[in-house]
């Protein structure tokens, strides 16, 4: 009787050794993947944060860049408009002539791999959204800036072509509220170094007056790239200020990138 108990009490004793091995594997099991999770959260933040620097497709990625080169060159120097008109009729010629004379020298961003050619006698300005910004001195809402904003595409012609852009353009300018009229007056596409490049010139009629917008636009090395010029029009028209377009023109056209 003793032995046969003793027996039993061995074959019993061993189950729940049995029973709780498994449990206390499967518990051990749970208590690592939760440290491997924990420990190898990184990556997966990692991937998270894409949607944030890339927010929205790269249609809207090219539009967001334009629409803000847009605003940030147009709002950063605006003047009243009765100090702009009042400057249409006295000294716009004048400050037109003297920006004209100032010699080009060349400004360079190698971090963000792009240089332009900027009038010696313009200021650096700071301006939150742009890279770098230069205005007239003398008629302050005469600028150019760029901006660089990273994309998931490798060339402007995945984007769209000419037309597509420019019409995407007008879109984004006709979509803010301040906007009363907007009109391309040119647009063209060339080549520099095998990137394609777009130029694009239009009239933008707003609550904050009448302007001459020209943009420049590129992608490369996965960077948007916007040069932005920005020209202060009279009330009705900008025949006013056609002696500055040649510069501003030249100016915002002077980009290159992988400098």
């Amino acid at each position: 009787m003793q032995s046969t108990s003793t027996s039993a009490s061995r074959v019993t004793t061993p189950a729940p050794r049995s029973v709780q091995a498994p449990a206390v594997r499967r518990q051990r099991c749970r208590l690592h993947n939760a440290r491997a999770s924990s420990s190898g959260s990184e990556r997966p933040a990692g991937q998270q944060e894409q949607p944030v620097t890339h927010p929205t497709g790269r249609r809207d990625v090219l539009l967001a860049g334009l629409f803000v080169a847009g605003s940030a060159a147009s709002s950063s120097v605006a003047a009243p408009p009765s100090w702009a008109q009042a400057e249409l009729g006295s000294s716009s010629s004048s400050s037109s002539n003297s920006s004209a004379s100032d010699s080009l020298v060349q400004f360079s961003n190698p971090g963000q791999g792009y240089s332009l050619l900027r009038p010696s006698g313009w200021e650096q300005v700071d301006k939150a959204g742009a890279d770098s910004l230069f205005r007239d001195p003398g008629k302050k809402s005469t600028n150019v800036g760029v901006t660089v904003y990273p994309v998931m595409i490798a060339s402007l012609d995945q984007f769209g072509d000419l037309q597509a852009v420019g019409e995407r353009l007008l879109g984004a300018e006709r979509a803010k509220e301040s906007t009363l009229s907007v009109a391309m007056v040119a647009q063209t596409a060339r080549s520099e170094s095998g990137v394609p490049v777009y130029d694009f010139e239009y009239e933008l009629e707003s609550t904050r007056g009448r302007k001459r917008i020209l943009s420049t636009v590129t992608i490369a090395g996965r960077k948007l790239y916007i040069s932005n010029g920005n020209i202060s029009c009279g009330k009705e028209t900008c025949s006013s200020v056609e002696q500055a377009l040649p510069l501003v023109r030249r100016v915002t056209q002077s980009l290159a990138v992988g400098a």
